[in-house]
């Protein structure tokens, strides 16, 4: 199983049966058959035990098309803030390129679409 590591559990969302997280978007094109597939989830700083989700889909966009509607699941804060805070936490402009991850829980017996 594949681990990913998120730096904390924003908007304390890991608890979720399903939720979406924004980060950088993925360098390649992610490929149908990495889709729901079982990976744990752990936090950098331990703030939320791991968690056994899968990855169902995922919509690629710029850092200044962000919205509310993702921006405050994800990370508990509306669209400009979340713009400004990425910008200052991580050294990039409104040009940068994000994805929103949409995650779900594993579930046992499950077969993968």
């Amino acid at each position: 199983m594949k681990t990913m590591y998120f730096k904390t559990n924003y908007n304390q969302k890991l608890g979720c049966a399903g939720f979406v997280h924004i980060d950088r978007a993925p360098k390649d094109p992610v490929p149908s058959s990495a889709l729901n597939q079982p990976l744990e989830i752990r936090t950098l700083d331990n703030t939320h035990p791991p968690v056994h989700k899968r990855l169902t889909s995922l919509t690629r966009f710029r850092l200044g098309e962000a919205v509310d509607c993702f921006t405050i699941p994800s990370h508990g804060m509306d669209a400009c803030d979340f713009i400004n805070w990425w910008k200052k936490e991580n050294k990039e402009e409104e040009g940068a390129n994000l994805a929103i991850y949409f995650y779900q829980d594993v579930q046992e017996n499950s077969v993968s679409s």
